[in-house]
């Protein structure tokens, strides 16, 4: 039951996402409005029928279920392969760092990109309040203090960011994060093997 419900859920997110069903269903939509505004227009010279104003949109319902239906049965048909891409994906994610290395870009997130655009955000709503007339030097002698408030800023989280970086990663258990020093072979938390971690070359991208 609870491989079915995942399965159906995966196949629809990535109907909709992957297969840009979400973009074609808001595509149609889109044209049918366009399409029955000008049928509103043209009813002001010609006696259209009621049923007309309708049919845009019953068209772009109907391509929009046909058209994710037929993305939906071929991902499920394709499932196992993704199942097995996944699975992969999982692993690679755990080699290069795991639970650790996502919470720390989780936390930097939280730490560093949060407040600066809050500041920044608040700022210039506050500068803007401040001097509500158009073209007037002051505000944007205040904006650019407020760009440079912010570059500053960033640079200051960010360096104390990097010192909470996660550096004994080969200690701590990819799926849980939890201290492996007591038993290197399997974690007793999750129940995880130990596995090789890839540290390759030192890059943000891979996580290191």
């Amino acid at each position: 039951m609870r491989y079915s419900l995942f399965r159906a859920a995966y196949v629809a997110f990535r109907t909709l996402s992957k297969e840009a069903a979400a973009w074609h269903a808001a595509v149609a939509i889109a044209a049918s409005l366009f399409c029955a505004i000008i049928i509103i227009k043209l009813d002001s010279h010609l006696r259209i029928p009621y049923l007309v104003y309708f049919s845009p949109v019953v068209v772009a319902i109907i391509y929009g279920i046909v058209f994710a239906a037929t993305r939906y049965r071929r991902v499920w048909s394709q499932f196992p392969l993704l199942r097995r891409e996944m699975r992969e994906q999982r692993m690679q994610e755990l080699r290069y760092g795991g639970y650790a290395l996502r919470r720390f870009r989780i936390m930097t997130h939280l730490r560093v990109t949060v407040p600066v655009i809050t500041v920044l955000f608040v700022g210039m709503i506050y500068i803007s309040r401040l001097y509500p007339r158009q073209r007037d030097w002051r505000e944007k002698v205040l904006l650019v203090v407020l760009t440079i408030a912010g570059i500053v800023m960033y640079a200051k989280l960010s360096r104390s960011n990097e010192k909470l970086r996660p550096l004994n990663l080969d200690r701590l258990c990819p799926r849980c994060g939890y201290d492996l020093s007591g038993s290197p072979q399997r974690c007793p938390e999750c129940g995880m093997r130990r596995v090789e971690l890839w540290v390759g070359d030192s890059s943000d991208e891979n996580g290191f």
